[in-house]
């Protein structure tokens, strides 16, 4: 195999091609794995779609989606309530299992003990300002922490709704999309290729 100027520029081109996409990819990850999970769903979802749509004869695409995801969401939502009572029962017997309470009552010696460590506590000191000033830094991360929590669970629930509508557009064109895929193929690759997916 020689390696002429021409055939050297054509793999110069190829290499950088192939990490300018990865390099693309990694820069839009956080679009593309949402986009990626809504069509693994759809692609799980569809058949149901289909058998909804031709064999109930149910004529509206739309409707037709609408359908087997109620289906879906009521078949998750029944596991949810059969599922759930009996595992918060468990937890609860292993909680009650190891965690019994006593009844206690604090003995003379404890109270001398409480009385001897609230005079050696020096109010003043606690009141002062570089205590408040410490205090205050030491709860700061705290409610940075909180705040973060907070985005973190909103963006969770933007990106749960992100992929639901990646989804439903993706099923109402999955027929579509599919045939526009299988015609990017070049014919001499095209069976293989789908023999590999299929």
């Amino acid at each position: 195999m020689k390696y002429t100027f021409d055939r050297v520029v054509r793999l110069l081109i190829g290499l950088a091609v192939v990490i300018g996409i990865a390099l693309l990819v990694n820069r839009l990850s956080g679009v593309l794995l949402p986009f990626l999970i809504g069509w693994l769903l759809a692609y799980l979802i569809h058949p149901l779609v289909k058998f909804v749509q031709y064999k109930m004869k149910v004529g509206n695409r739309g409707a037709s989606i609408a359908i087997s995801l109620l289906f879906i969401g009521v078949i998750i939502t029944g596991l949810g309530f059969a599922v759930v009572p009996a595992i918060s029962n468990e937890i609860m017997s292993m909680h009650n299992a190891q965690f019994t309470m006593h009844n206690f009552k604090i003995g003379s010696d404890a109270m001398v003990w409480l009385s001897g460590v609230m005079e050696r506590v020096d109010i003043e000191k606690w009141l002062s300002p570089e205590t408040i000033k410490g205090a205050f830094e030491s709860l700061l991360p705290s409610v940075k922490g909180l705040v973060s929590g907070t985005w973190e669970f909103i963006a969770g629930v933007f990106v749960v709704f992100v992929v639901f509508l990646y989804v439903v557009f993706i099923l109402i064109d999955y027929e579509k999309i599919n045939r526009g895929a299988r015609e990017m193929i070049p014919l001499k690759y095209r069976e293989l290729i789908e023999g590999i997916f299929d």
